[in-house]
């Protein structure tokens, strides 16, 4: 049964059958106690009676994945007479389950100039659905930008981040990258989480000095204090 099935649903079941006829055959028929299953019976006269189940509330793989039930046929005879049939019913899967990321958020620090193939981290995310409903694979989200995907790869199947392009921090000290959590099933389902890399600036550039001068050459009777040349100094 698969576990999408709507309450109501009628799953006809083998009918008993009885050496004996009239009311020493099958009179009745009971169901173990459950909370999924009710047992419903149609008299087809000729001491034919026909038991389904029925379903009475929605099932979920991912909770209990089989159901096993106790199905009793009880025959009219005084002391009556009666035999049991045990129903096992595996609850089939459905792609009712969006992948999960095993953390609320993923923030770590990379410094500038790493080397290309350098882990900046690892994202997981799990889905319970089973098969190719539970087996997830990972990917850039749309709004991830040319630059970020120049200078990061994402594994789809470990989820593993690397370092693919230079890093510096004077171009760039932050990069927030949405990773995308897709299953395989036929209708997909997918979740986004946002990994925020900060990064580290290291002393790799050396100071430039500048010197503006305002005349060629310095009068001898110059006076204490007279401007000669403006310096200034960058470090980025």
């Amino acid at each position: 049964v698969f576990e999408s099935a709507l309450p109501g649903a009628r799953f006809q079941l083998q009918a008993a059958r009885d050496a004996d006829s009239g009311l020493l055959s099958v009179y009745q028929y009971k169901l173990s106690p459950n909370n999924f299953f009710r047992l419903e019976v149609k008299d087809r006269g000729e001491d034919r009676k026909t038991p389904s189940l029925v379903l009475e509330k929605p099932l979920d793989r991912e909770s209990v994945k089989t159901h096993v039930l106790l199905l009793t046929a009880i025959d009219g005879g005084k002391p009556p007479r009666s035999g049991n049939m045990t129903i096992i019913v595996n609850v089939s899967d459905v792609n009712d389950n969006p992948p999960v990321f095993s953390q609320e958020s993923y923030v770590v620090s990379l410094s500038e100039n790493s080397p290309v193939g350098t882990t900046v981290v690892q994202v997981n995310a799990t889905d319970l659905d089973e098969g190719s409903n539970g087996q997830v694979v990972y990917s850039f989200g749309n709004d991830v930008d040319v630059r970020a995907r120049a200078r990061f790869n994402l594994d789809p199947n470990t989820g593993v981040i690397v370092v693919a392009g230079p890093i510096d921090f004077e171009e760039s000290s932050r990069y927030e990258i949405d990773v995308q959590a897709s299953d395989k099933g036929t209708a997909t389902l997918k979740t986004d989480k946002t990994i925020i890399i900060n990064i580290i600036d290291l002393n790799d550039n050396a100071p430039e000095i500048e010197v503006t001068s305002f005349s060629q050459a310095l009068p001898e009777d110059s006076k204490p204090g007279t401007t000669v040349a403006l310096i200034s100094v960058k470090d980025s």
